[in-house]
This record gives structure tokens, C-alpha cells and sequence, in this order.
């Protein structure tokens, strides 16, 4: 029952201030409020290293990221969709968008390097706030489904294999 972190990696914080005072009414509730009070945690960082570091910690504490948004070009000339390569090989389990405006990004370019995957949506900047309500509640009920199946499918293979043992 941990609140639901989001981590915002792009060279401007001002979307994760966007996401903070959508969600928990003010830009800075995520850095100055009780957690207790927040609807959803929201980190963000301007670098890959950044991501990395906050992602291990996160995951080292048991509170994985639930999502994550990734604006393509990051600080230090890198490219978010390596470090979402980066960041499923931390968390496979972690939900990607690719929040951009870079209009060289092709569907071509993201499959060559990250894949084809359900755990990836591409959003163009700018958006609605709409848009941006239902994709982050999406996203978030979908981690949380993904979860649950893979709790559910744990505990039916130890029945199974207790069964097995007991014959």
C-alpha cells in the first residue's frame, strides 16, 4: 500500500512540477509534503546517471518507480532510450513514456534500440492535462494488474508444487 512513485527524467523540471501540482496541488508538494499527504510521489532528474541512481535506491528501499517518463535528449548529450534499456535491466518490470518533442524520434529508431513492448508509450509534447491524468492513472493501474498476475501465478505454481511433493 505504498503511495505510487513516478520518476520524470528531462532537462526541464518544469514538467515534473507540471505533474506534482496536477496531482498533489502544488509544484513542490513531492519535495516538501508528507508523503502520507501525497496522491503520488514525483522525482525527477536531468540525466540517465540521475535515473539510474534514484532507480536503484528506489528498488533497494522495495518502493520501485511504477512509471517512468523519459524525454529523449537528457543532459550530457544522452539518449533516453538507452536508459531505458538501462532502467528495464534494474526494473523489467517498469513502465516507460517517452515524453518528447524531439521530431527525429521515429517508431523505427525506438524499436531498434529498445524494442517492441508493452510497457512503452510514446506521448508527443506538448499534451493535455487530460491526456497526461489518463495516461498517468493508466499506466499506474496497469503496473499495480501486472503485480497482482505475477503474485497470483507465484503462489499457484508453489500450490503446484506442493501437491506434486505431497504425491
Amino acid at each position: 500500500d505504498d503511495k505510487s512513485s513516478i520518476l520524470v527524467v528531462d532537462l526541464d523540471s518544469r514538467f515534473r512540477e507540471q505533474l506534482d501540482e496536477m496531482f498533489n496541488g502544488s509544484k513542490v508538494a513531492s519535495l516538501t509534503d508528507s508523503v502520507e499527504s501525497l496522491n503520488y510521489v514525483i522525482h525527477g532528474c536531468a540525466s540517465s546517471a540521475g535515473a539510474i541512481g534514484l532507480c536503484g535506491q528506489a528498488i533497494a528501499k522495495n518502493l520501485p518507480y511504477k512509471m517512468v517518463f523519459v524525454e529523449n535528449q537528457l543532459q550530457g548529450g544522452d539518449c533516453g532510450l538507452s536508459l531505458i534499456q538501462q532502467l528495464w535491466l534494474l526494473d523489467p518490470d517498469l513502465q516507460v513514456v517517452i515524453y518528447t518533442q524531439d521530431d527525429t524520434l521515429t517508431w523505427e529508431r525506438i524499436m531498434e534500440t529498445v524494442g517492441q513492448s508493452d510497457q512503452l508509450l510514446i506521448l508527443q509534447k506538448p499534451c493535455s492535462q487530460l491526456e497526461l491524468r489518463q495516461i498517468v492513472h493508466a499506466t499506474i493501474r496497469k503496473w499495480q494488474l501486472v503485480k497482482q498476475s505475477q503474485n497470483i501465478m507465484q503462489f499457484l505454481e508453489q500450490q503446484v508444487n506442493e501437491r506434486t511433493a505431497k504425491i
